[in-house]
């Protein structure tokens, strides 16, 4: 029968009309009428693989309305993958093909098409759903990159599609989610497509341990694309995506060391990412940051921390270069805050992270590189307008904020010794200011 079919697509009298009103109804007649999954699935095939792609653009109607009449054991999802493949390698030969589909709306019909097999074959596998909604991400790549509604709507469909009865345990089916949640990452700002409101609905269906794999593509495509989270909101977001990864979890047992380090050495790269032109903002960023960073314990902590110092360094460094002539008004207020702030972070980072180092048992941060750290910040600090010190310096030593400027807005009382410091500590900190 495949051979008789392949014989007929070449046939050199077969014309669009030809095909459209008498060979392809009568074929679909068939494949329908036989009842037998096999054949079905073969048929199907040869009709798609067999005759020419404008056929198939024409005459999408008439196909995508035979495959719910097919079997439920039918393999439906590639079925319609193999025909979204071919049309959009037809798309990307021709670029007037694009337009074709746009105008008969090939994007919908699939869509529709999709959310009518799964309606029909309630009993159709969780995995065989997937995959289809993984084909038709695929086709909207290849043929509408630009359009992120899309995106969203191939998401959405697959969320209500596994609505009320999940992955139920598949280890195939949540490969193949992961699969489709990736697939937008690679071709568009990562930041842009997690905010996406079907995203998450989709997410919460994966294990922890899914969900972790998960979160390594997000902070792997952060780094790829050289994305700058420079908003409040997208770093709360970012983190509450990739919360498994810096957050303590069952599964820490499970991990050995050398896992838990290839983990978060990503965590701490991604970390330079998170970046703001406004000073201020860059100080909350990084303190929103390490509120998330503490949660996940000193294994992760003598990975993350040191890269969170540093990026309060960069910060300072950033903002001190053009603060000589800037200290009167209101601006001196604003850029003492500025740098009280930014040894807090850094220094604070520091004193956790040397107490975690102590009070666990694993081994964290050593006090040596914790003081190492703070002597990179009075290094820095050397740099600052010698007004904007003073605060940031006894802040260092006595643990407590000190404002040069608005004395009356100091609180002395509570001061406590920082962690990370002897004496002779202090005294060297004083000897490089």
């Amino acid at each position: 029968v495949g051979k008789n079919l392949t014989y007929i697509s070449q046939l050199d009298g077969l014309t669009f009309e030809l095909y459209s009103g008498s060979v392809l109804p009568r074929l679909l007649e068939q494949v329908v009428s036989c009842k037998d999954e096999l054949a079905q699935q073969y048929l199907m095939q040869c009709v798609i693989q067999g005759f020419p792609d404008a056929f198939h653009l024409g005459t999408l109607d008439a196909l995508l309305g035979a495959l719910p009449e097919l079997q439920s054991g039918v393999r439906l999802h590639a079925v319609m993958a193999s025909l979204m493949d071919r049309l959009a390698k037809y798309a990307a030969s021709d670029p007037s093909v694009v337009l074709k589909l746009l105008d008969c709306h090939a994007f919908e019909k699939f869509v529709e098409s999709i959310n009518k097999v799964a309606e029909l074959h309630g009993d159709i596998p969780a995995v065989s759903l997937v995959e289809m909604y993984v084909a038709l991400m695929r086709f909207t790549d290849s043929v509408h990159p630009d359009k992120l509604a899309n995106v969203n709507r191939v998401l959405g469909a697959c969320q209500r599609g596994l609505a009320g009865r999940g992955l139920g345990g598949d280890s195939k089916a949540e490969k193949q989610l992961v699969v489709l949640l990736s697939m937008p990452l690679s071709s568009r700002d990562a930041v842009t497509v997690l905010s996406l409101d079907q995203y998450p609905p989709l997410m919460s269906l994966l294990s922890r341990r899914t969900h972790k794999d998960m979160a390594l593509r997000v902070v792997q495509a952060v780094l790829t694309q050289g994305i700058h989270v420079s908003s409040m909101s997208s770093v709360e977001m970012l983190f509450k995506f990739i919360a498994p990864l810096v957050e303590e979890g069952e599964d820490d047992d499970e991990l050995d060391e050398e896992d838990i380090e290839e983990e978060q050495v990503m965590v701490a790269r991604m970390l330079h990412q998170l970046t703001c032109s406004d000073p201020q903002l860059q100080f909350e960023i990084l303190r929103a940051a390490r509120s998330h960073l503490e949660l996940g314990g000193p294994a992760r902590l003598r990975h993350t921390f040191p890269a969170l110092a540093f990026c309060g360094l960069k910060a300072i460094r950033i903002m001190t270069a053009g603060a000589a002539g800037k200290l009167h008004g209101s601006k001196a207020d604003a850029g003492d805050e500025a740098s009280t702030d930014a040894g807090s972070d850094t220094a604070g980072a520091a004193d956790a992270a040397a107490e975690g180092a102590q009070t666990g048992a694993d081994g964290g941060i050593t006090a040596e590189a914790a003081l190492q750290w703070l002597l990179e910040v009075v290094l820095q600090l050397a740099e600052v307008p010698a007004p904007m010190q003073v605060g940031t310096v006894y802040f260092i030593i006595s643990g407590t904020p000190c404002n040069p400027v608005a004395p009356e807005r100091n609180e002395h009382e509570g001061s406590r010794p920082c962690r990370a410091f002897c004496p002779a500590a202090c005294d060297a900190l004083m000897f490089h200011l």
